[in-house]
């Protein structure tokens, strides 16, 4: 049985009127890690730490984008710690938690502005991969497919100044999401450089307030290429869609 550790440090800060991003805090999952990587070899644990940071500074309407009248900036980090083991050859177990910290900013016509603010542990994500094409030496193919769970373990009624937060500040979601993931990839050995793919869907559920957020759809396609060993250089194209609360 092996143990292997990996560190992932991300920072996704658009800023700039050209950059195209919601202009509110998201619900939605990180989406790093082993959401992102195929299936953990067989007898091994693979412990995963991911940091991801988050600015959002613009508002859309479906695709259209639109001035916001709030003028609000948010910023959303996540630590995210993941736990991943090889069943068998096809089959892997995956457990994923977070700390969330989310935080907006709403400037006035006045010239004056406040800030709200709420972090705390985020919703815990069970998830199994199913290998279609196992990854070998001659192909250097692998697809994968997967199912799980996010389970409302994660605070859902933080409050400030004696008043709940708004849903998108709160760090959980407070209700039981299923999901279906999938993950593609393709090496090219001897040379240095591979392509892969994944997305995740989510089908949240309703929480303990009767309400229900959009379901979401994260994907990524991107290339890494080994450039010194043991680090990779990656560029990676992401599509976030959500759909209507």
């Amino acid at each position: 049985m092996k143990c292997t550790l990996v560190f992932i440090l991300v920072l996704i800060m658009p800023f700039g009127p050209n950059l195209l991003a919601q202009g509110c805090c998201t619900a939605g999952s990180p989406s790093l890690g082993t959401l992102q990587t195929g299936l953990t070899q067989k007898n091994r644990f693979v412990i995963s730490l991911s940091v991801e940071s988050t600015r959002l500074t613009t508002a859309f309407r479906g695709t259209e984008r639109i001035k916001d009248a709030l003028g609000r900036d948010a910023t959303v980090n996540n630590i995210s710690f993941e736990v991943g083991y090889g069943v068998s050859s096809r089959l892997s177990l995956n457990l994923i938690s977070n700390f969330s910290q989310r935080q907006r900013q709403v400037h006035l016509s006045d010239g004056s502005s406040f800030v709200s603010q709420g972090a705390g542990f985020g919703d815990m994500t069970i998830l199994a991969k199913f290998a279609l094409l196992q990854l070998n030496v001659a192909d250097q193919r692998e697809l994968s497919i997967g199912l799980g769970l996010r389970v409302p373990t994660g605070q859902s009624r933080i409050e400030e100044n004696g008043v709940v937060l708004s849903y998108d500040l709160q760090p959980g979601t407070g209700s039981w999401d299923p999901l279906i993931w999938m993950y593609g990839f393709k090496g090219f050995l001897p040379r240095k450089y591979n392509f892969y793919y994944n997305a995740t869907l989510r089908f949240p559920g309703t929480n303990a307030n009767g309400y229900r957020i959009g379901r979401e759809l994260n994907a990524n396609l991107g290339g890494s290429y080994r450039c010194c060993s043991p680090f990779d250089a990656i560029l990676q194209v992401r599509l976030r869609h959500t759909s209507r609360d």
